[in-house]
């Protein structure tokens, strides 16, 4: 699972790709939750002011081992 970090500029209409955070399943961090925390911790840690959007993508997967959950 990944997560891009982008900017909003509504004045000029564009958005800027800023990083990428990725989860990785050999640190059982291929989950919601851990992703999520993952996240929290990196904008606290980049001292993050502002508002944060959230889109969801439902996984369209039936394999087990991908879908695991902590």
């Amino acid at each position: 699972m990944s997560t891009p970090l982008a900017q909003n500029d509504y004045e000029n209409k564009m958005v800027y790709l800023l990083e990428e955070i990725i989860s990785k399943s050999e640190n059982e961090e291929n989950n919601t939750s851990a992703l999520s925390h993952k996240m929290k911790n990196k904008l606290y840690k980049d001292k993050h002011i502002g508002g944060i959007d959230i889109t969801v993508t439902l996984p369209v997967c039936n394999d087990p081992q991908q879908m695991k959950m902590k």
